[in-house]
């Protein structure tokens, strides 16, 4: 009967296994009602609950996050009823529709681009254009001043 309650689903997505891990523990941690229990970016799992509501018992939610082929990601995410005697299975359905939903949202506005092939991203890495395109993100995120953007990027253009 257990069995039947947990509802699962599994998603492939073309970003890297870290900023997926990063984008589902933020989608748990600022949703109302969810709460991370254990997080570990190394296996790449993520255990959380749904609070108790007025019209459940709340839910245990399980994210899997691990590496796929071509430098994409998969994403197992699976939400099942604290109280197994309960027909919350509903309740669960949406718990995994709703995170999906937000994980979709969340990489989005990260705007990152798909992750590459290692060859291929070494070579992006390296690239005069790329270190201008991160100093920039990092100026306009306010993680570094507009002299220490300056001074960086006459460092940039002055290795070419």
């Amino acid at each position: 009967m257990l069995a039947s309650l947990i509802v699962e689903q599994k998603i492939t997505v073309p970003h890297s296994k870290a900023q997926c891990f990063a984008a589902a523990l933020s989608v748990i941690n600022n949703a109302e009602g969810y709460v991370s229990i254990d997080s570990s970016e190394l296996t790449g799992s993520i255990q959380a609950k749904r609070k108790f509501s007025g019209v459940g018992y709340g839910e245990n939610i399980s994210i899997i996050v691990s590496s796929a082929a071509n430098g994409e990601t998969q994403i197992y995410v699976s939400s099942s009823p604290k109280a197994p005697y309960m027909l919350w299975r509903s309740k669960s359905e949406k718990n995994v529709r709703f995170i999906l939903s937000e994980l979709d949202k969340a990489l989005r506005e990260l705007d990152v681009e798909p992750a590459q092939p290692a060859a291929e991203q070494q070579d992006n890495e390296s690239s005069v254009e790329n270190r201008l395109i991160q100093l920039n993100d990092l100026k306009d995120k306010g993680l570094i001043t507009d002299d220490e953007y300056r001074r960086k990027k006459e460092d940039i253009l002055k290795s070419i």
